[in-house]
Formats: C-alpha cells, structure tokens, sequence
C-alpha cells in the first residue's frame, strides 16, 4: 500500500508510460468505475501484470477487454465480474477471498 487516493479513470494520465510492464496499485483507496476504466486502458500495450485489488472500485471488467489484454495477469477484487482475471488463484468457487500481500 501506498496510501494512494484518486479515481481510476486519472491513471491514464500515465499515458507517456507506454514501455511500462508492471502496475500495481493493491491496498489503496482508489475508487470509480473499471468499466470505464477499461476504455482508457488499452493505450499501456506492454503491461504484462496489472493489480487493482483492495481498493473501492466497482463495475466489471468487459469480456471485449478481456480478447485485447491477451496473456496479461490483470487482479481485481473477487465481486468484481471478470472472465480473464486471476480469480481462480484469488477466490475460493464458493466465496471470494482477497489475500492482501499475496505476490508472484
């Protein structure tokens, strides 16, 4: 945690960021929307690992998203509806279980 604040859409203000590899950004309090989020993520092509969890985000992440991000390791929380996410590691089949700290 770095104690950011802010909401989300502003990340692509990081736009000139295009050889960047790894955000994360769990254990913070950003909030918004990541459907709309989503619309504005595609231009960081090179992220390979991408970490949103434990902030106060709501939406879902887009299944068209999901076909453009490819092999990305892309993190959410569990209620956030997501089909390329990493969920499977994440959650539980029955209840959604958040691991804070929890890293490659």
């Amino acid at each position: 945690a770095n104690n950011l604040t802010g909401d989300i859409v502003d990340i692509s203000l990081l736009g000139n960021l295009r050889y960047l590899e790894k955000l994360d950004l769990d254990s913070n309090s950003i909030v918004g929307n990541l459907t709309a989020f989503c619309l504005n993520f595609i231009q960081f092509s090179n992220l390979k690992y991408v970490d949103l969890r434990l902030n106060e985000l709501t939406g879902s992440i887009p299944f068209e998203f999901c076909d453009i991000i490819g092999d990305m390791d892309l993190r959410v929380d569990c209620d956030i509806e997501c089909n390329c996410c990493s969920h499977d590691v994440l959650c539980e089949e029955e209840e959604c279980m958040d691991v804070p700290g929890w890293h490659d």
